[in-house]
């Protein structure tokens, strides 16, 4: 019987048919109790992630019977020591030469020839490697069961010691790291080698007290050359141990799995040595709700706060776990390394986000550009839109037509006409949606087909109503507007307009309403000087009464405050819209549409002027109100989110940006489109804190990306146009590719002139832009001549304390003392420090950085003991930041030599 059950077992393993049941039924050949002795086989029993068959059983190799009955030349089988993926490990004695030994043990060895040319090739990968982190391998055999059935073995070094964890545990957190970078380069070796492990866990790796860690269980490794490396694995089987595996090892269609599946692993790895509990818990949780968890990169925040260590600890977890196999880091060394880095207390390639850091990537290699940053910073983060102006939703007319109180019966025919016209309203867009046709629009209709095709019967004479003529308008113009395509909206805004004031008793609060959509998508379309006419007209006319009134009021404001931020009057739009949020809030249901609409805009115009504390504020009220109101996934709290994230980046935030970013603009991307104007400018914010998290060629591509979207989509010189260009020059630089910059701004200056003239801020910005890149590829002089024309520019145009006027007094000062005229750059220095200090609003981190160009400047100008007392007032504004600390030592340095 039992010889039978076993042949029938393993040719079925072999043939591995469609329909077991039946393929087992046939051949058993009605013969009951051989049918129940190979199910019997065929049911695992559970055994940490391991599943043992019960031919196992049968044949006695199991850890729960006694030691095998094998023979084996040269070798006494004694205790098991532990389970692996493909066979169990036992003590033995080695009689030549004499010593103790540990043997691997194939369990259902002649059964399974998948499973006994998995076995073989770790025999194979085990005796190439040489490492101190890797278990060495003595020889291999085939032992002999008394049945006859012949079972692999591997004879390999005896580890006398306890599981990783367990060892973690007796130690601080700097020794649980370099006790892992230990294990990284182990499995640095082995991928050198040109094997991958594939199974790195805790159960994997042993502690010798005297030889250190040690890796075990090459069973599943995979050759990185081995053009049949899928031999190994029959379709729908997974190797490895879930809860370390890889989202590319769990689902291979996320891409090729290599050597950075371990280094996940790794980071897998170093969560729980350092928290003491796995990243990814596993009781009471289905396999796929596990998988789930890992693919979607759901992991646990690393909170350092009770290890000791620097929060660059979490930057480092998150890059070595990091979904996208690209944001890794490259191989098992490079994490090594930043683990030792960490353990040491030194800088880490995988920065933490903090706000000084832009700036110290920035200036990594160049001096120079420590006084450029800051124009770059805000060129690339202040020079474009942030988020659409949330529009007033179609249903505000008719709630308040609804609601409106009928106490007398011309009330009441008011109210009723109302709500004929918005039934007309809604059958028109019922008839639009509902005519969609397959057949004769193909599977992908898109709205904006349907609005092309049912906006030009609005006036076709169907419609017998000119009040529904005005509402289908204004809908239709939202419509497009929300598409991003504010050119056919303005068509439809203005054409309602045209016709509510024809009317035979024109509605002035409509007519207000539609001239604030207007202003909207003026602004979008670059006309903000008309765009701040139109609503400060909506302003001075409309006065805060009741419900209807104070909405169409704020909506007026938040117009004003969009245009007046885009002609270049920040600090006029932040008091128009801190008017627009406080009546708002004081007048309107909590979560109203327009007080998320003002806080959005008052948000950007601190980012404006560089408020970033200011703004993150903003946003992150606007996140918590946006979710209680309209739901997580709403558009509007995608906008929100994304705001925020580009804040964020603002504030120095940088891998939380990147978080917001890229957990935002798909799906904004999804419920708006591809090319809809959110989703393009978020794309285009997220350029930048893409190069401050070290993925400066991502950033590129996406820059270059944005830059082709929006020449497509606007033109050579639209605004947007402008914004993607200053975008892309600007990680140029950051890229040291500087000969490419200049080529970039070149082209900026002039298209910045002609989509907004010479004498906007914006063309300023795009003019110093330029400068930084002629600085940077040697040309100095034309680099000073223009820095020195923009100051006068912006001196008079802009005034003498605005942002952009203090940038240029910094990066002129920087270059003037590079070029030796230290008298002349410190007196530009010290203007910009008096206007940066406490009370200005300013980061104290931007202070500290001017304070210490300022000693280094007063050090050129020979006055060494005000450099001194200066340099120790910016250590003092930015005590913790160890880079700024060890930028201070090079100038008290400078101090010392020049004494």
């Amino acid at each position: 019987m039992l010889d039978s059950a076993l042949l029938i077992y393993r040719d079925l393993i072999d043939q591995s048919p469609d329909d077991e049941r039946a393929w087992l039924e046939q051949r058993c050949e009605g013969d009951g109790e051989l049918l129940e002795a190979v199910s019997s086989m065929l049911e695992p029993s559970h055994d940490d992630d391991s599943l043992v068959p019960a031919a196992d059983q049968m044949l006695g190799i199991t850890p729960d019977g006694p030691t095998p009955a094998v023979s084996m030349e040269g070798l006494e089988l004694g205790r098991l020591l532990g389970r692996g993926g493909s066979g169990d490990v036992y003590e033995a004695r080695q009689l030549q030469p004499d010593r103790q030994v540990a043997v691997k043990l194939l369990r259902s060895g002649l059964t399974s020839p998948r499973l006994k040319s998995r076995f073989e090739q770790e025999a194979q990968v085990l005796a190439s490697l040489t490492h101190p982190a890797i278990a060495t391998i003595h020889r291999t055999g085939t032992a002999t069961h008394p049945s006859g059935a012949e079972v692999p073995y591997i004879v390999m070094e005896l580890i006398r010691g306890e599981s990783i964890t367990s060892r973690a545990a007796e130690l601080d957190a700097s020794d649980r790291l370099q006790l892992l970078a230990s294990v990284a380069r182990g499995v640095q070796a082995a991928h050198q080698s040109g094997i991958i492990h594939r199974d790195l866990k805790p159960g994997n790796i042993l502690v010798d007290p005297e030889l250190g860690p040690k890796i075990l269980d090459f069973g599943i490794a995979r050759l990185l050359d081995d053009a049949q490396g899928s031999v190994h694995t029959a379709t729908g089987e997974v190797l490895g141990t879930l809860t370390y595996m890889s989202p590319e090892q769990i689902d291979p269609r996320l891409g090729r799995l290599d050597t950075r599946g371990d280094v996940y692993s790794l980071g897998v790895l170093m969560y729980e040595l350092l928290v003491g509990e796995p990243a990814v818990l596993h009781l009471d949780r289905s396999p796929f709700d596990i998988a789930s968890t890992i693919i979607k990169g759901e992991l646990p925040k690393l909170d350092t706060r009770g290890l000791g260590l620097h929060t660059d600890a979490d930057a480092v977890y998150r890059k070595a776990t990091a979904t996208d196999p690209e944001r890794r880091y490259a191989s098992a060394a490079a994490f090594a390394d930043d683990l030792d880095r960490l353990a040491e207390g030194r800088p880490v390639t995988a920065q933490a986000p903090t706000t000084y850091y832009l700036l110290r990537t920035f200036a990594r290699r160049n001096p120079l550009l420590v006084g450029m940053v800051a124009s770059v910073f805000v060129a690339v983060s202040l020079f474009g839109t942030l988020a659409a102006i949330g529009f007033v939703s179609a249903s505000r007319e008719r709630d308040a037509a609804i609601e409106a109180r009928a106490e007398t019966s011309r009330e009441r025919d008011a109210a009723i006409e109302a709500r004929a016209r918005l039934e007309s309203s809604y059958e028109f867009l019922r008839s639009m949606l509902a005519s969609a046709d397959p057949e004769i629009d193909g599977p992908n209709v898109r709205v904006v087909d349907l609005l092309d095709r049912w906006s030009r019967t609005i006036d076709d004479g169907s419609i017998g109503d000119p009040a529904v003529q005005v509402d289908l308008h204004r809908t239709v113009g939202w419509t497009y507007a929300s598409l991003s395509l504010h050119e056919k909206a303005l068509s439809h805004f203005e054409t309602g307009r045209a016709m509510a004031a024809a009317l035979s008793s024109p509605n002035e609060l409509l007519l207000a309403n539609l001239d604030t959509d207007t202003a909207n998508s003026l602004v979008h379309v670059g006309e903000s000087p008309r765009a701040v006419e139109l609503a400060r007209g909506v302003v001075e006319r409309v006065v805060a009464e009741d419900r209807e009134t104070t909405a169409t009021r704020v909506a007026a404001l938040i117009a004003l405050g969009e245009a007046q931020r885009l002609a270049g009057t920040a600090r006029e739009a932040i008091e128009t819209l801190r008017e627009a949020v406080e009546l708002s809030e004081a007048d309107l249901p909590a979560g109203d549409e327009n007080t998320r609409s003002a806080l959005s805009a008052l948000g950007r115009s601190y980012l404006e002027l560089s408020l970033a504390e200011d703004a993150v504020a903003i946003y992150e009220h606007l996140v918590d109100i946006s979710k209680d109101a309209i739901g997580e996934q709403a558009p509007d709290t995608l906008r929100a989110m994304g705001n925020l994230g580009t804040a964020l980046g603002y504030a120095g935030e940088f891998e939380r940006s990147v978080e917001l970013f890229e957990s935002t603009i798909e799906p904004m991307a999804e419920v708006l489109g591809d090319e809809h104007y959110d989703v393009r400018t978020f794309r285009g914010n997220m350029v930048d804190v893409l190069v401050a998290v070290g993925r400066g060629e991502e950033a590129l591509a996406l820059a270059e990306s944005v830059v082709a979207t929006e020449r497509r989509i606007g033109g050579e010189a639209h605004q947007d146009t402008v914004t993607a260009l200053n975008n892309y020059a600007a990680v140029l630089m950051q890229l040291e590719r500087y000969d490419e910059a200049r080529s970039v701004t070149t082209d900026l200056v002039r298209l910045s002139n002609l989509a907004y003239g010479e004498d906007h801020p914006r063309a300023m910005i795009a003019l110093r832009t330029h400068a930084a890149a002629c600085e940077l590829t040697g040309d100095e002089g034309e680099s000073l001549r223009i820095q020195e024309s923009l100051l006068v520019r912006q001196q008079q145009l802009l005034g003498p304390t605005e942002w952009d006027t203090l940038l240029t007094h910094n990066n002129l000062g920087f270059l003037l003392n590079k070029l030796g005229r230290g008298d002349e750059a410190v007196e530009h220095l010290r203007f910009v420090v008096e206007h940066t200090g406490p009370g200005s609003g300013y980061p104290a981190f931007l202070h500290a950085v001017i304070n210490r160009t300022l000693a280094k400047c007063l050090v050129t100008a020979g006055q060494l003991d005000e450099a001194a007392s200066v340099l120790a007032f910016s250590r003092s504004l930015d005590p913790d930041n160890e880079d700024h600390q060890q930028k201070c030592d090079a100038v008290q340095a400078t101090i010392d030599g020049a004494r």
